[in-house]
């Protein structure tokens, strides 16, 4: 499988995603869906770590399906901290940030795992507040991504 997605800490605080080299936009669906009802199974707020070191580039149509996923989180879902490798995380970072106000300080890049734990230990500003534009998720079938 190319992303396995796991608890980070015993708590269950932190889900994280292991992309491997080799990706595609079905299994960034897959994983979504799996981390979707992970989030939605506790009450507290669940902070995500996408592990991309060993990721090599990015897929067709990126900005049109990180759209779509940003959205489609839950509503307990906390900061996401994207890790090195995908060479192109600065630029999502920017572009949703932009597009998207309420991940302004939610959004963040790590060039290390130790970094993203780092970034998550640090306190919050303030609660995250639910997010507003939480859609239902739109079936993978009219998602456009590479086969």
């Amino acid at each position: 499988m190319g992303i396995i997605v796991t608890w980070d800490t015993p708590q269950q605080t932190i889900l994280r995603w292991d992309i491997s080299a080799n990706w595609d936009w079905t299994e960034i669906i897959t994983a979504s869906v799996l981390s979707d009802t992970m989030i939605k199974s506790v009450q507290h707020t669940v902070d995500i770590i996408i592990n991309g070191q060993r990721s090599l580039t990015p897929q067709i149509n990126t900005i049109e399906n990180i759209k779509h996923e940003i959205e489609c989180r839950p509503s307990n879902t906390g900061r996401v901290v994207l890790v090195g490798g995908f060479g192109f995380t600065n630029v999502i970072e920017s572009l949703s940030q932009q597009a998207y106000a309420e991940w302004k300080d939610r959004l963040f890049v790590a060039d290390s795992l130790k970094e993203a734990h780092c970034i998550l230990s640090l306190p919050r500003l303030m609660p995250a507040p639910p997010l507003s534009n939480t859609i239902p998720r739109t079936p993978a079938s009219t998602l456009i991504y590479a086969t």
